[in-house]
């Protein structure tokens, strides 16, 4: 596969497909998140969406759901590890400079998923014990 990382600084634990190889959406975000390796370098989702041109039509306004669902088709399609970084001083979306990133940003990710299925399993059991809503109307 043809990459980046010699080009553009990226590291060699990433293989990333050339942008020219993309899909339009997937392309411009990627073109976006090259300048950003690093943890120190993440972008925020308002910067990304403006500077990848994800503008709604007519009004200009960012279209931060067109960016996150290219962010989410690079990582799952074309296996790009675009990490998301939630911290209050410099959170944003970038790519990996290293392999601890990486994992950084996995285990982020599983922490959310393990949270989610708490929350889903807490909805499972008020949907079985539950005859009646809040106010205590029979269902």
């Amino acid at each position: 596969m043809n990459t980046l990382h010699n080009v553009h600084a990226i590291p060699p634990c990433c293989d990333i497909p050339r942008p020219a190889s993309l899909p339009t959406d997937e392309r411009r975000v990627l073109e976006a998140l090259i300048p950003c390796v690093g943890k120190a370098r993440a972008i925020g989702k308002r910067e990304l969406t403006y500077a990848s041109g994800m503008l709604r039509a007519g009004t200009g306004a960012p279209n931060e759901k067109r960016a996150r669902d290219a962010i989410y088709r690079l990582i799952v399609d074309h296996g790009v590890p675009v990490c998301l970084s939630t911290s209050a001083t410099n959170g944003g979306y970038f790519l990996p400079g290293n392999r601890a990133e990486i994992e950084a940003a996995r285990d982020t990710i599983q922490s959310y998923v393990h949270h989610h299925q708490q929350r889903l399993e807490a909805y499972d059991r008020a949907l079985q014990e539950q005859d009646c809503d809040l106010f205590g109307n029979r269902n």
